[in-house]
């Protein structure tokens, strides 16, 4: 994505499109009554609320929302691990760790027993999918 957001510290989202399983990554923004969720491929309209639908923007599933912070390659899910990345990685001790990443006030990786490690945590971590 746009890696001069990145180094403005402005965050970056991804959502599967509503109308297929295509993903698109950009800013987030949604219709005036708040019915509808956006991402856009602008930062200029970045938080603003539309009334109609830009040719810019994608209707997307909110619950496959996710976000990517400031210097990370990783997409953290927002509810439900739905649309956070799957990845490999290992502890400071070598030991391997695989889960998916999301966000729940901190950057977190959580696997199949529902354990959970903080990217603090974990090294020489790998993206190899989407939940």
């Amino acid at each position: 994505m746009n890696k001069e957001q990145l180094q403005q510290n402005i965050p970056i989202y991804r959502a599967k499109k509503i109308d297929g399983d295509k993903w698109v990554e950009g800013n987030l923004s949604h219709s005036n009554d708040m019915k509808q969720v956006f991402i856009t491929q602008n930062s200029v309209f970045s938080g603003i609320k539309h009334a109609v639908i830009p040719q810019f923007a994608w209707n997307i599933d909110p619950t496959t929302l996710s976000i990517q912070f400031n210097k990370d390659d990783v997409f953290y899910a927002l509810e439900n691990y739905k649309g956070g990345d799957l990845i490999e990685a290992e502890f400071m001790d070598n030991t391997p760790f695989k889960g998916v990443a999301m966000f729940n006030g901190y950057q977190s990786f959580y696997d199949k027993n529902d354990d959970f490690a903080i990217r603090a945590k974990l090294k020489n971590i790998k993206v190899i999918g989407i939940q």
